[in-house]
């Protein structure tokens, strides 16, 4: 039984002999452009959920970025992403000014934001 590989079409998998190493297929293809699939499922903890995908409903890979936010600023302060102790704003965002005045008040000015 041959592998079949994932970098050829199935007309160029045909063509015995052929190591890959040319350029036979690769002309006349064009280039996908890389485009932002945008997503409706709301799955996980809200704790650590982006606002816009408790409010919006449809989002990107950004949402990501905030949820490893979120976990920087537990590990910051050693606290939750629980709302009773990470402060949070009525958008569901994080407090900044509050987070800065409750956990970084002996932070050096250099490492403020």
């Amino acid at each position: 039984r041959r592998e079949v590989s994932q970098f050829y079409t199935p007309a160029e998998k045909g063509k015995e002999g052929d190591s890959g190493g040319g350029s036979s297929g690769a002309v006349g293809r064009k280039k996908k452009r890389f485009s932002r699939r945008k997503r409706g499922t709301v799955v996980g903890n809200p704790y650590w959920m982006a606002p816009e995908m408790m409010t919006k409903g449809v989002y990107d890979e950004k949402v990501d970025v905030f949820s490893y936010g979120i976990i920087v600023c537990e590990i910051i302060a050693r606290v939750t992403a629980d709302p009773d102790y990470l402060p949070r704003s009525f958008d569901f965002g994080l407090n900044v000014e509050a987070f800065h005045q409750r956990f970084c008040q002996d932070v050096p000015e250099p490492y403020m934001m």
